[in-house]
């Protein structure tokens, strides 16, 4: 899941994130002071299906969602997990009760105070409809209550390692009243304690959100995602521009501030020109090759096989990430900047460019040519054009391959259809631990249901050393490349674009603009 697709969901997070190059950390200190007033318009490449962050609604979503909703947690500069609405936490009985405090006196949009009830509704409604939270924490948790009205207790069944950077995804806490409203249908009341409020959705034209004006800040310095957040300018305003060129002119122009998900071709353009800031994020994210392994073509293991065998990467990352300034091989899901889990295992298993090989897999799988429904979209230039260029490579040993070009939102939802589709790509940005990628989830869109790698995830979750826990995730990727339920093609940087009087950026994956104002 990345600004590119992938969670796709989630949220999440997938969600979640819901999520960003943390590592790189906030931006440098200030030459000018920080300024009031203004509208941020924000160009970006479509409508979203919706703004409840609970469920699986894409990346696009939630870089929205996170201006309003805040969660538990956050992560920091160095993508570790700090509190944001809660004050602290502790532990108790060896690890299996976890006591979170929470801030008091932060009021919701409503005017009403954030209490652990608030907290509990929301965390019991994502066991219930969040990937993350359904495949991690539902297994372990015995019991969830407020103890008082700022204090919520976990009581799990044994100590989790996970708990945390779980809390730290951006899911956010929504008054009970919104919650025991919606349930778990996906809710329109889009109340949240975060710096900017919603205002309106008109469809096709923009989403608007203004600066809450009791928003209770955290007093600490700005740290990735947390510390400090201030809403300098009076509003956003959120702009579907599916067309890239029209969101780069548009930037030019003057008709917008900042304009996402730009394709590297514009670099050349953009990067001389002293009234447009262009900003490379590096590393971003991963892209991936999603196979349906619930019905269809690719339960059968040999034929993915056969299309990891096919595959020539360079060429499609060249595709996908214009100049070699944005994109790199690299068999790790990790980047190498991310030294905490950086690994090669499985190594032998990319970017093979045999040929011969996919065609004898492709026998010994029984493959007669049946059509491959590939979801495209060309929303996310990198997803359509590793489609593209996979495609063709794949025609040539002998797939019958069939490009779906649809939009972003409609590929949401379709991919949660498995007699739908075969193959579809999305992108993942860095999650702060490595189980919480979703396509590991067996509920996730591909829906990959292996017990080795069930007890493999349930291992990490329990073990606190880190060397051990890298050498489970190393055991973990190994497994990935044996079995392919995706395929990851490369690392790949962004671009995104700003006029020159946009201040105090900073060029990440979910780009906040809260810390963000006009300078006048």
């Amino acid at each position: 899941m990345s600004k590119r697709a992938s969670r796709s969901g989630m949220a999440t997070l997938t969600i979640l994130g819901v999520l960003l190059v943390l590592f790189l950390g906030v931006p440098c200190a200030m030459a000018q002071a920080p300024q009031m007033g203004g509208t941020l318009r924000v160009a970006i490449i479509g409508e979203p299906p919706s703004l409840d962050n609970h469920f699986p609604v894409g990346i696009l979503a939630g870089s929205i969602a996170q201006h309003m909703f805040e969660g538990l947690f956050t992560m920091d500069s160095n993508f570790r997990p700090i509190p944001l609405l809660a004050e602290n936490y502790s532990t108790a009985d060896n690890g299996r009760r976890v006591i979170i405090k929470l801030r008091r006196g932060v009021l919701f949009h409503n005017g009403k105070e954030l209490t652990s009830e608030d907290a509990v509704a929301s965390l019991n409604r994502m066991m219930k409809i969040e990937y993350h939270f359904r495949s991690f924490v539902v297994p372990n948790v015995l019991g969830l209550r407020a103890l008082d009205p700022y204090t919520v207790e976990f009581n799990l069944k044994q100590p989790s390692s996970m708990l945390l950077p779980l809390l730290s995804l951006p899911l956010g806490i929504y008054p009970k009243e919104v919650i025991d409203e919606a349930k778990e249908e996906r809710t329109k009341r889009f109340i949240g304690t975060g710096p900017f409020e919603f205002v309106e959705w008109r469809p096709d034209r923009y989403i608007e959100l203004k600066r809450f004006e009791k928003y209770v800040a955290r007093q600490e310095a700005p740290n990735g995602y947390g510390g400090k957040r201030v809403a300098y300018v009076d509003r956003l305003r959120f702009i579907p521009v599916p067309d890239v060129s029209v969101r780069v002119a548009g930037v030019e122009t003057g008709e917008y501030d900042v304009a996402e998900e730009i394709s590297p071709d514009f670099y050349s353009r953009v990067k001389g020109n002293p009234m447009v800031q262009a900003m490379i994020m590096k590393p971003l994210n991963w892209p991936f090759i999603n196979f349906n392994k619930k019905e269809g073509l690719f339960t059968n293991k040999k034929l993915r096989q056969a299309v990891a065998a096919a595959l020539d990467m360079e060429p499609i990352l060249a595709a996908a990430g214009g100049s070699k300034e944005f994109f790199s091989l690299n068999p790790s899901i990790y980047q190498p900047e991310i030294k905490a889990w950086y690994t090669t295992a499985g190594k032998e298993y990319y970017n093979q460019k045999n040929p011969e090989l996919a065609r004898r897999l492709m026998a010994e799988a029984g493959y007669k040519g049946e059509p491959v429904r590939w979801l495209s979209t060309k929303q996310y230039d990198y997803i359509y054009n590793v489609g593209l260029t996979a495609k063709t490579q794949l025609e040539k040993v002998g797939f019958n391959m069939d490009l779906q070009v649809v939009e972003w939102a409609a590929l949401v939802t379709r991919r949660t259809k498995p007699d739908l589709w075969e193959i579809f790509v999305t992108g993942n940005s860095l999650n702060p631990e490595p189980p919480l990628t979703l396509a590991w989830l067996g509920v996730w869109p591909g829906w990959w249901v292996d017990q080795r790698k069930d007890d493999l995830l349930a291992k990490f979750d329990l073990e606190a050393d880190h060397a051990k826990r890298f050498a489970i995730w190393e055991q973990l990727q190994k497994l990935i490349w044996e079995e392919v339920p995706i395929i990851k093609v490369g690392d790949l940087s962004g671009l995104a674009i700003a006029g020159a009087k946009v201040k105090g950026l900073w060029p990440t994956y979910h780009m906040p603009y809260y810390n963000v104002w006009l300078q006048k």
